[in-house]
């Protein structure tokens, strides 16, 4: 049976990285900052700006609002993305008639929606911003980072991915050159409780026969689990079983293999033995089938001719000096089994009586 190890587990609830942000860049260009009383925003309720694009600053004396022709605007992800938005107007008439001055969405927890116009030649017509946030979403803002910006040069100036724009900094003149910082908040993350995904297809089964397990698996991504929501165990477990080939396996009668190699002899000289074997591995007998008939091992003698001896050694001293004495001299057998014949051989000497030598 297939055993499913810790981290397989923690595989299969690994949580998936944040989605990216869906934005789209939605055209302007006829509203904001034109003569007249005009409101750019957002075309979808939950979305927010988080980026602007300019174009043709200085062309044909154009400096002001006008300039401004686009807006990038992103949407949520879950759970405010099914929510409505709750909206209110922040009144800038005299916030950027000041200098150097934020003009913000002053209320914690909203982003910009859009704003509210009522001339194209000074920072002063951008007159109300649209400050906007998805119902549920907190009273309070996310991490905020400040952004230099330059809507003098043709592009877009954009949050990172993520945040949303809060607020606008006016430095010492009334035209666009001097909107030189963008303020950039994330929102609280909404809690989100984790949900399955369709279960995948079954695995191939653990065994052909005699019965086995195959199982399948689901993953926690439908939504993945995002603010301290619950993983999907409380749904259940991420993977099931069940029996399959529950067939019984026919029995298999074993086979021997074939013979190994005959072992070295065991001895070089003098008649030795060697060997060889086999096994009941072709096949091995299974669910109940009869064990190999024959032998698995044999031997046979090998090396059979005699061993030699070595040369003698020098005649060793006399047992005596005078009287009749004896001396001897050896040879050795050249391998481990004895030689046939005498390794040792004695000749007599110092024959003289010792009387002689009185």
């Amino acid at each position: 049976m297939r055993v499913f190890t810790i981290i397989q587990l923690l595989l299969l609830f690994e949580t998936s990285p944040a989605r990216g942000q869906q934005c789209t860049e939605q055209d302007w260009s006829s509203t904001f900052g034109n003569a007249g009383d005009f409101t750019s925003q957002c075309q979808d309720d939950v979305s927010y700006v988080s980026g602007m694009r300019s174009g043709g600053f200085d062309v044909q004396l154009e400096n002001g609002p006008a300039v401004i022709k686009a807006a990038t605007c992103c949407a949520v992800n879950l759970p405010y993305s099914q929510e409505g938005n709750d909206c209110y107007m922040e009144d800038w008439w005299t916030t950027l008639n000041r200098d150097d001055v934020w003009a913000t969405c002053l209320r914690d927890g909203y982003f910009f929606h859009g704003f509210f116009t009522v001339g194209r030649n000074f920072l002063a017509d951008i007159g109300q911003g649209q400050c906007c946030k998805p119902d549920s979403h907190p009273d309070q803002d996310g991490p905020c980072r400040d952004f230099d910006v330059d809507f003098t040069e043709d592009g877009t100036e954009q949050c990172p991915d993520g945040f949303f724009m809060k607020g606008l900094y006016k430095a010492k003149c009334s035209t666009i050159d001097c909107l030189t910082q963008i303020r950039c908040c994330r929102m609280v993350p909404g809690r989100v409780d984790g949900g399955y995904s369709e279960w995948g297809d079954w695995d191939d089964c653990t065994v052909t026969c005699g019965g086995g397990d195959q199982f399948r698996q689901r993953s926690c991504t439908n939504p993945p689990p995002s603010g301290g929501g619950n993983n999907c165990l409380t749904l259940g477990l991420p993977f099931e079983s069940q029996p399959c080939n529950v067939n019984p396996c026919p029995a298999v009668n074993g086979g021997l293999s074939q013979w190994s190699s005959w072992s070295d002899c065991t001895y070089s000289c003098g008649k030795g033995e060697q060997t060889r074997n086999r096994s009941c591995t072709n096949p091995p007998p299974a669910n109940g089938g009869k064990d190999c008939r024959g032998k698995k091992s044999g031997s046979q003698s090998c090396n059979e001719q005699e061993c030699e001896f070595g040369k003698w050694s020098k005649w060793g001293k006399c047992s005596k000096t005078c009287g009749g004495g004896t001396k001897e001299r050896t040879r050795t057998c050249k391998s481990d089994p004895p030689c046939k014949g005498r390794t040792t051989t004695t000749k007599k000497c110092a024959k003289k009586p010792c009387s002689e030598y009185l």
